[in-house]
Parts: structure tokens; sequence; C-alpha cells
């Protein structure tokens, strides 16, 4: 597990949600197959993010799905808002309200998967430029400059 800094607000749901499944350690604290192909969808919804790339047409589908599932509804207010409910309360739509959340108020996009493949871990990207790789640099970052070192060096 990579330290990292908590996600802000309700976007901390999803990170917590996406980081259920430890890479390195191979450990996974859900038992449900359905929150499982949910989660690893949102991962690869966070991958797109790195590079600002569309969400793959699979991984829509999938939350479109999840989001059906639990009866997600939009509510209007007089104020000329709206806010998402799920019809039913349960992890997986309390994560779906909060990602719609940060894509409508721009923090979606900094929230990315560390390009480690040995750790994939949910970070937040507080980088002014937007363009952090990895969870943290003093473990997945000195990792992967390490190895792309060696592999310079046996070619």
């Amino acid at each position: 597990m990579s330290p990292t800094a908590p996600a802000p607000g309700q976007l901390e749901l999803v990170r917590a949600f996406v980081n259920t499944h430890n890479v390195e350690r191979r450990t996974d604290t859900l038992t449900s197959p359905w929150e499982r192909e949910v989660r690893e969808a949102i991962r690869l919804a966070l991958v797109a993010n790195h590079d600002r790339t569309p969400v793959p047409p699979a991984v829509v589908r999938v939350l479109d799905e999840a989001a059906e599932r639990v009866g997600l509804s939009v509510r209007f207010t007089a104020d000329g808002s709206f806010a998402l409910r799920p019809a039913r309360r349960s992890r997986v739509g309390d994560v779906l309200v909060a990602m719609t959340e940060a894509m409508t108020d721009g923090t979606w996009s900094r929230l990315k998967v560390c390009w480690d493949d040995e750790c994939l871990w949910a970070f937040y990207d507080n980088s002014r430029a937007r363009t952090a790789k990895w969870c943290s640099m003093e473990v997945c970052g000195n990792r992967m400059k390490q190895k792309a070192w060696r592999d310079r060096g046996r070619s």
C-alpha cells in the first residue's frame, strides 16, 4: 500500500473504493464479484485520466449497468441545481454519485491510478501540471525509474 493523501470531498469515496484491492499485498476487501467488476471498471476509467483519453466503451457499459442496477436518478432543486440519488443505498451507488459530482466539479481528472503495474493504487494528483504518474515518487516512482535505468543498461 502506497502512502497517498486523501482526495477532496466525496471523491475520497471513489479513491478508497478502488483501493479495496491492494495489488502489492494481494489483498481484496470486496467479496461481491459485481462490486469487484465495478471497481475494476473505475480503475480503468482512472487510467484514462493520465493522458485524457476517452474511457473505453466496455468500461462505460459496466458503469452504465451499475448506475441502472442501483437505480441512479437525477433530482432537481428549486435553486436550479441537481443531485443524483440511488434508489437503493449501497456502496456502489454512493461511489457512482461521488464520481458524477467529481466530474461536474472538475476534480475527477485528477484521480488516477499509479503507473506501476505492481501497485495500481488510486491517488489524487495534486501536481500543478496534473501530470503525476505514481502514487508515491519515493516508492513507486523510484522503483520504476530504477527499472528503466536497468533496462537501458541491458540494451
